[in-house]
């Protein structure tokens, strides 16, 4: 008010009331005063908004330089326990009933002489081999013949529904137990696979066979048949690389038909039909060093490798777009429904983008804590594709699809972890991108 006033003073003290002039001059100059009234708090967020901003912007980057350095203190406690000597193992191995006495003949691999009653009846062996997400470790046991006697997990950390569809059909004891170990083993020479978890029934066939060929040739005069170091390219690989084709020719041409012909090969084919799609866990698996046999496993650097270097040389997020078998059907049921009259407001929309990132922390924090990588295993792909999924998939799965009927590709955008990623991997390029450009253009000409 004491501004509109002293701007105004000069002009209204010459007036006076009985004047018609005046008391003209006089209505304009309360009209101005209100007019100043909307406009002094205007003018006052004008002044303190790029102060309160630069005070946000610093307290932003201060939670997230803390947010960053607890997560390196509690992935540094997870390699630190990673990395430990279990001390369980007496436990484990008073786990076998058939043996009372065990002498440790090798250190690395660790290996023991197996005896009853003072007969020595064979060797156990641990053995490792990375798996789906992480490092599996068998512990197999073969006699003096040549037979195995037993196979079992010591250690493990894979998707909690892969193992239990392995132990669901006997996969250890009907493809293992009783069986000479001089022709080796490998999937798809002499061994029947598990459809819906083969990576990580693809390691435990390969730890099997090393153990094999180890115990062999050191104590037994085995020459058991090598098998491996050749790689397995499928119908599953083949698919694959033509989904990387047709993904590259949709983006070039830009036409929507064709594009609607993607999404479907996408969803039926290799959704459906192949259950084959990129995980979180499959990047933590990448950065904790936990990378399968590539021999074994094309099929799951194909797509880590493939994606990632696919994205970073076009410089686009090709896997959401054209290639995730999830995001296809979430794409497909929204234009299906034509349910289009909802929209997401700016304001929710600008909370809800920090979902995917909240997720994907608080998932990092449980699994430093727990050492449990199957807290991150909460995307619904796997249920939807493979039939397979845990308590926590089966809740989010209604919740992602239902909303995706008016929200276009709705989890893609409020709650996918792998899409974050990527994003992430985009924006790292396009800054480093800018900085090359900047340095670029210093150089003085010749």
């Amino acid at each position: 008010m004491r501004f509109g006033i002293m701007t105004h003073l000069p002009v209204h003290l010459e007036t006076e009331d009985h004047n018609p002039t005046c008391q003209s001059k006089m209505n304009s100059y309360n009209s101005s005063i209100q007019s100043d009234s909307h406009f002094l708090p205007e003018m006052a967020n004008h002044l303190v908004y790029p102060e309160a901003r630069r005070l946000g912007e610093k307290l932003k980057g201060f939670v997230s330089l803390l947010l960053i350095i607890i997560l390196a203190i509690l992935a540094g406690f997870y390699f630190y326990q990673k990395n430990q000597k279990d001390r369980n193992l007496t436990g484990f191995l008073s786990q076998y009933q058939q043996f009372d006495a065990y002498q440790k003949i090798n250190n690395d691999p660790l290996l023991f002489s197996v005896s009853k009653e003072s007969k020595e009846i064979g060797y156990l062996l641990f053995e490792a081999e990375n798996g789906y997400q992480s490092t599996i470790t068998l512990a197999t046991v073969i006699d003096k013949d040549g037979k195995i006697i037993d196979v079992r997990i010591y250690s493990q950390n894979e998707t909690p529904a892969f193992i239990k569809r392995i132990e669901n059909l006997g996969f250890l004891e009907r493809a293992f137990k009783g069986k000479s170990i001089n022709n080796g083993f490998r999937e798809g020479v002499n061994i029947d696979g598990i459809s819906r978890a083969t990576i990580t029934s693809r390691a435990i066939t390969k730890i099997v066979h090393k153990s094999s060929r180890f115990i062999g040739a050191k104590y037994l005069d085995i020459n058991v048949t090598k098998l491996y170091q050749v790689f397995d390219i499928g119908w599953i690989e083949i698919a694959l690389l033509v989904m990387f084709l047709l993904a590259l020719i949709a983006n070039r041409l830009k036409k929507k038909k064709f594009r609607l012909l993607v999404l479907l090969y996408s969803v039926m084919v290799i959704g459906f039909t192949f259950s084959q799609f990129l995980t979180f866990s499959m990047f933590f698996s990448g950065f904790t060093g936990n990378w399968p046999s590539i021999y074994e496993s094309v099929r799951w650097y194909l797509l880590v490798i493939g994606v990632l270097g696919l994205n970073l040389i076009t410089g686009k997020n090709m896997y959401c777009a054209y290639m995730c078998p999830f995001g296809a059907i979430q794409e497909l049921e929204y234009r299906i429904a034509g349910v289009h009259f909802f929209k997401v407001s700016p304001e929710v929309t600008k909370v809800l983008r920090y979902a995917p990132v909240t997720i994907v922390y608080f998932s990092l924090v449980t699994v430093f804590l727990t050492q449990a990588i199957g807290a991150m295993n909460y995307e619904p792909f796997s249920l939807l594709f493979g039939r397979l999924g845990t308590d926590v998939q089966w809740v989010l799965l209604p919740l992602t699809l239902f909303p995706a009927l008016f929200i276009r590709r709705f989890f893609c955008n409020y709650g996918c972890p792998v899409g974050y990623l990527l994003k992430l991997v985009l924006r790292v390029r396009r800054n480093l991108e800018k900085l090359w450009k900047r340095k670029v253009q210093k150089i003085p000409a010749v």
